[in-house]
């Protein structure tokens, strides 16, 4: 597997799973990509496929684009139409752990996740309320909201972007 190290800027064919025969050191169990683990623990960060790995979290690379910026928003102004003004449609575009727990020195390597929020904002139809929960995590982003080895958000996360819904739709949140 090619893995990208950041540190050295150049790219490795490297194994991340241990020869099948050595397991004196694993056992039974799950055998994941320790290799890269390991080199985690050395170096500051690496990239694998479409993951980075940063101070023990995978962080999906953000790829968005105009062109799904774009297409996400006609699909969300689509639902509004076919829906009809009686329907209110809310669009609330959940940010993924990259704007906020990797180092400035590391944003390279990735699209501008709050700029491609902006822009599907921008071509949404009028009627349709866009939410901001951006900025509602974005102010608690140095808590743990997400979890360490996949996208999704931990109960605080989730809790955040319900506080921007509030917000947004006059509505006061529970503590």
């Amino acid at each position: 597997m090619m893995v990208y190290n950041l540190n050295t800027g150049h790219t490795e064919n490297k194994s991340i799973i241990p020869d099948a025969e050595d397991t004196s050191d694993y056992g039974d169990k799950d055998t994941l990509a320790v290799n890269a683990i390991t080199d985690t623990m050395k170096n500051d960060a690496e990239i694998i496929k479409s993951v980075m790995i940063y101070k023990g979290m995978g962080i999906q690379i953000f790829g968005g684009t105009k062109y799904s910026a774009g297409a996400y928003a006609s699909m969300i102004n689509k639902y509004h139409k076919a829906l009809g003004s009686s329907v209110k449609v809310f669009c609330l575009v959940i940010p993924t752990p990259y704007d906020f727990y990797l180092p400035d020195k590391y944003k390279h390597t990735s699209q501008a996740e709050k700029k491609n929020i902006a822009m599907i904002r921008s071509k949404l139809d009028t009627g349709i309320t866009a939410i901001d929960a951006y900025s509602e995590v974005e102010a608690h982003k140095n808590e743990y909201f997400y979890f360490n080895t996949d996208h999704h958000w931990t109960g605080r996360g989730a809790y955040y972007a319900y506080r921007a819904f509030c917000k947004s739709v006059g509505f006061n949140p529970y503590d």
